[in-house]
């Protein structure tokens, strides 16, 4: 394994551990946060040009491919990026694409909780 993929499978492992850390302490605002970033992460090994942002589509194409097609959620990738931009940009469940009706609200429970 060259050092970079090491270096690389060490920052996921560490952030998947974070996730695991702040779901454990029941921090779900904080760990979702952290969950909809490795996930930009993770599309973004995926781009075209290494220099380039990652952009929704990238976002909805990961999601798609790793999530969605193999039954990790049940929801569509868009609602999963729309999902991730009321987290990350309104503290929320609501977004632009939610609103608009262009994507499903996300609501989250756990626990004893019903969404």
């Amino acid at each position: 394994m060259s050092e970079r993929v090491d270096a690389l499978s060490r920052s996921f492992g560490q952030t998947i551990a974070g996730i695991d850390l702040l779901l454990g302490s029941q921090l779900i605002h904080p760990c979702l946060v952290l969950l909809y970033s490795t996930i930009d992460a993770a599309a973004a090994l995926e781009r075209d040009h290494p220099d380039s942002d990652v952009t929704g589509r990238q976002f909805i194409a990961w999601a798609d491919r790793y999530l969605i097609q193999r039954g990790f959620v049940s929801c569509s990738a868009v609602d999963l990026y729309a999902a991730r931009c009321g987290v990350l940009h309104t503290f929320s469940a609501a977004s632009r694409r939610s609103r608009g009706g262009t994507a499903e609200r996300i609501a989250y429970a756990w626990g004893t909780g019903q969404a």
